[in-house]
């Protein structure tokens, strides 16, 4: 027999159920082409209502039309407690399911290896596998391995400085407003242009749907040429839906490279390929050659930025911080050299740690003065990566120099 408790049971269930089914609808469009981890989701659904027919028959019968069997009070006691023992848990297990149909979110799988060579191997065999054209895939490569664009040496320093130049948002030249004058045949493809690049612009022609559902950096490539679209910046917007993202180890080492990509290794799934070779990366990354000309190459640009006060009023302080912070670099530098033995025409000096140690924080550049550099850096990096026209003189040049410095007098 159905009591007040039930029918309040049962109702609950059915108002939980209908939630649960919202809220794998909502899924269902968010986690397209991966109908696997649906049907994983669409499983504890399935066996409630089975559990609730088996309890209750699929029309739930009103308390007049249900039957009264020949039974005592006491079995009939017995049997409600049971009844209700089986709500009060299946209520407790949906309750569970729900929440996590709320809180899930799918982890992103970061295989990595050594070499873009290598990963042509593993996106090969990933071809093979049933997840292909299930998991939305991507690779991430560096601009000197992705950009289709030649460098001109004689007006950029890098492919880095030159992506930056080239990608900002321009006018019309006179050229195309010729071209929209009456009388004047229209060219689209140089009118309608955003930016001086036509491979940046048509960066989102190259996608999941215009790529095969397995990749790798020379099939990026191709497609990017045959779409005048740029692969470097569709892989980075691809990234943004993929499943599955190939890169080389350097992507996940580097927490420059992490933080500029905006990857997030916690809650998921990171694969090294020949994990043995990843201690020369580590290595690698937190190690740092420069030279007195490429310092004085970054001061002579803080320079020149700091004088453009209206347009960095907000930044000032920190670029006046960097100024006097690589000035002390600078300073060190005069100061070790009169110390070094010269052998014919080279300069040599080897430090015991303590002594290195003690130089830098003789000239204000050692552990104590750290945190502040780090948070000077931090903001200017951030600065030049989101609005580079802001900072006017400054290159990418500078913005590596100051990141691998901070990367390394942070380890």
């Amino acid at each position: 027999m159905a009591t007040c408790d039930d029918n309040i049971a049962i109702t609950e269930i059915a108002g939980l159920y209908l939630q649960a089914l919202a809220l794998v609808n909502v899924l269902k469009s968010t986690l397209q082409g991966l109908p696997s981890v649906m049907c994983a989701v669409n499983i504890p659904l399935k066996k409630i209502k089975r559990n609730l027919n088996e309890l209750f028959g699929t029309n739930q019968p009103s308390n007049n039309d249900i039957p009264i069997a020949d039974v005592t009070p006491m079995e009939l006691e017995e049997d409600q407690s049971a009844q209700n023992r089986k709500l009060n848990s299946m209520i407790e297990s949906f309750r569970c399911e729900t929440s996590m149909l709320v809180d899930c979110s799918l982890p992103v799988v970061y295989y990595t290896t050594r070499t873009h060579k290598q990963l042509e191997q593993v996106v090969k065999e990933f071809r093979r596998t049933v997840y292909c054209g299930k998991a939305l895939m991507t690779i991430l490569s560096s601009r000197d391995n992705s950009c289709l664009l030649s460098l001109d040496r004689s007006r950029w320093s890098s492919k880095n400085d030159m992506c930056r130049d080239c990608t900002k948002s321009s006018k019309l030249s006179k050229e195309s407003e010729a071209s929209n004058q009456p009388g004047v045949s229209n060219k689209p493809s140089i009118s309608n242009r955003l930016t001086n690049c036509e491979y940046f612009d048509n960066r989102r022609k190259l996608n999941h749907r215009t790529l095969p559902p397995a990749f790798d950096l020379n099939d990026l490539i191709h497609n990017g040429n045959r779409l005048t679209a740029c692969p470097y910046y569709a892989a980075r917007d691809m990234m943004k839906k993929a499943n599955v993202v190939f890169c080389p180890y350097n992507y996940l080492v580097d927490p420059t490279i992490r933080n500029s990509l905006q990857i997030t290794l916690k809650n998921n799934i990171v694969i090294i390929d020949e994990g043995h070779n990843i201690e020369d990366m580590c290595r690698s990354t937190a190690t740092f050659n420069f030279t007195k000309k490429e310092l004085q190459s970054a001061i002579k640009e803080l320079n020149i930025v700091s004088s453009y006060l209206f347009a960095n009023q907000n930044l000032m302080p920190r670029i006046e911080r960097l100024q006097k912070y690589l000035n002390n670099w600078e300073k060190w530098f005069d100061d070790e050299t009169k110390k070094m033995s010269i052998t014919g025409t080279v300069s040599l000096k080897t430090w015991e740690i303590e002594e290195f140690v003690q130089s830098l924080n003789n000239c204000n550049i050692g552990i104590d003065s750290y945190h502040d550099f780090n948070r000077n850096v931090s903001e200017f990096c951030q600065r030049l990566r989101e609005n580079p026209r802001s900072l006017v003189g400054v290159t990418q040049a500078t913005g590596n120099f100051l990141e691998s410095l901070d990367t390394v007098l942070g380890k």
